[in-house]
């Protein structure tokens, strides 16, 4: 298994590596990817000229009609990739899929949808900006496979029971988690993408078989704080 890898420069890698691919955009009206509402205003910021201010709300709407909503205000950095980078793979605010990204950023951020939510929103985000099919698939299995992860762990004093009792703590917090995952096997599913065009359910047994979580926290921990 490799070293923990930036899962926003995966994803972007992963891209660049089909950069040579010309398959057909899917229309987001003739099958119904959902759809975004507004436009990406964004003002550079002079301290670190990579990332952006985005400077007017922006939002995804899901197929399901979940709205992801990104307030102005919000700073985004496409893909947190060195620049040394970008020569090879391109701009972190280019490609079809910049309006996606900025979505994806802000909720892999907040962390209030689950991880998983927020990588499948991302393939019908890229999709819906014209994304090609292939190259928005090997994405979403690039950020199932090294993307941001986060859970929401119960931290309590007490064994589970019906009915609280003086004293009780129960607190809810969202703890991010890392990733390792198998480099080359990453590629050759990449491939197997491009060439299979498996459904989404294939592409996630795929992506568990690639990767693994690195000190994900139990849904319920117990602390001795009263």
């Amino acid at each position: 298994m490799s070293s923990p890898l930036s899962g926003r420069f995966w994803v972007i890698a992963m891209a660049a590596w089909l950069s040579i691919y010309t398959g057909n955009a899917y229309s987001a009206a003739e099958d119904n990817f959902g759809h975004f509402e507004g436009e990406v205003c964004t003002n550079w910021n002079d301290k670190d000229n990579r990332s952006m201010t985005l400077c007017a709300p922006f939002s995804f709407v899901d197929p399901e009609n979940m709205h992801w909503d990104v307030p102005a205000g919000t700073v985004v950095d496409g893909a947190s990739i060195p620049q040394a980078f970008w020569s090879f793979i391109g701009g972190p605010f280019e490609g079809a899929y910049r309006k996606a990204s900025v979505v994806h950023d802000y909720y892999c951020e907040v962390h209030t949808r689950p991880w998983q939510a927020v990588h499948r929103m991302f393939y019908y985000g890229m999709l819906a900006g014209g994304t090609p099919a292939t190259k928005a698939k090997v994405m979403y299995y690039a950020v199932l496979v090294g993307g941001p992860r986060w859970k929401t762990v119960l931290y309590t004093n007490h064994e589970p029971r019906a009915f609280p009792k003086p004293g009780d703590v129960d607190e809810t917090k969202v703890v991010p988690f890392a990733v390792e995952f198998d480099q080359r096997k990453t590629e050759e599913d990449a491939k197997w993408i491009e060439h299979n065009n498996p459904s989404l359910e294939d592409i996630e047994m795929r992506a568990k078989q690639a990767s693994r979580s690195i000190d994900e926290p139990r849904d319920r921990v117990r602390t001795d704080r009263k």
